[in-house]
């Protein structure tokens, strides 16, 4: 039972994680169009807008490896591959794919988290510009 809920919560995730994905895709786009704009009508940034950009682009350079290779991680599936070999035996040691299922969905919490931040911290820039 453990197993399938686990299982459940990774789909769950992976549906999530894709869907942050896009939003950050979209802050990020958004905020390079205002950034544009404003380069092209020369209007300056006051200070808050100097600091929120660079508040987020901070943020988004300090997080954006250890995001890349969280979410190589997960797109590989090379922690699940354990697992799907552990479940083709007949006496299948439950407590390695335990462990490997729970391994892989703190791998996606940990993406989910830092897109979470990364897309508030955009909001937030958005709103500053």
């Amino acid at each position: 039972m453990r197993i399938d809920e686990l299982m459940g919560s990774i789909d769950e995730k992976n549906r999530h994680l894709k869907f942050l994905l896009k939003e950050k895709a979209k802050i990020i786009n958004k905020i390079q169009t205002m950034m544009d704009f404003l380069a092209m009508t020369r209007t300056p940034l006051n200070e808050e807008q100097m600091e929120s950009f660079a508040s987020f682009t901070g943020l988004y350079a300090e997080e954006a490896s250890y995001l890349q290779e969280t979410l190589r991680k997960i797109d590989n599936q090379v922690s699940l591959n354990t697992t799907k070999k552990e479940l083709l035996h007949k006496e299948a040691d439950y407590s390695i794919i335990l462990d490997e299922l729970t391994s892989f969905k703190e791998s996606q919490e940990s993406a989910i988290t830092v897109l979470r931040s990364i897309i508030d911290s955009g909001y937030r820039t958005l709103q500053a510009l």
